[in-house]
């Protein structure tokens, strides 16, 4: 599979980053093969909706890619993996501030107070508006057909520029 996967992925007409990431996922923690193929049909559906999505997880830094990373999550894996990941402990006040910042956009904040200390809570106010649009925009690319893409795809960038300019990135 690691030597010939991304080719036999190719023969069946999964290509690109949709292939990319199938295989691996399958490379990393590998299922039986007949279980593999079952669920080839689900693991294409979520890597096409992925591939909507112009920007990967992990690659940008620092509280705005914290956001990044749990609009991500929430919209590809769901609200609740990312709440947990939203109000575990945070390595510093920008990331508490971001996960704050987020839990806010996807009105999942009710109760979650506890986790945060006062300073991060603050600093997330003036993050919540391009949180909470990013999040809508993100909303949009997955429901949206072929023709809207590449628009809503340049108002992602958009948007996430002007993340980065509220959490002081840019």
């Amino acid at each position: 599979w690691a030597d010939y996967g991304l080719e036999a992925l190719g023969e069946i007409g999964i290509l690109g980053d949709e292939a990319d990431g199938i295989w691996q996922k399958q490379n990393d923690k590998p299922k039986p093969f007949g279980k593999f193929l079952k669920s080839l049909d689900s693991a294409r559906e979520k890597a096409k909706q992925a591939s909507k999505i112009p920007t990967k997880q992990g690659t940008l830094s620092g509280a705005n890619g914290h956001i990044h990373d749990l609009i991500r999550i929430a919209l590809l894996e769901g609200i609740g993996k990312a709440e947990r990941i939203a109000t575990s402990r945070h390595d510093n006040i920008d990331i508490a501030a971001a996960s704050w910042a987020w839990l806010l956009a996807a009105d999942r904040a009710s109760g979650q107070e506890w986790h945060f200390d006062s300073d991060a809570r603050n600093k997330a106010g003036a993050w919540v508006p391009a949180t909470k649009e990013l999040l809508g925009l993100g909303k949009q690319l997955l429901e949206c057909d072929d023709l809207e893409l590449e628009q809503l795809r340049k108002q992602w960038h958009e948007c996430l520029n002007r993340l980065k300019k509220a959490t002081g990135t840019v």
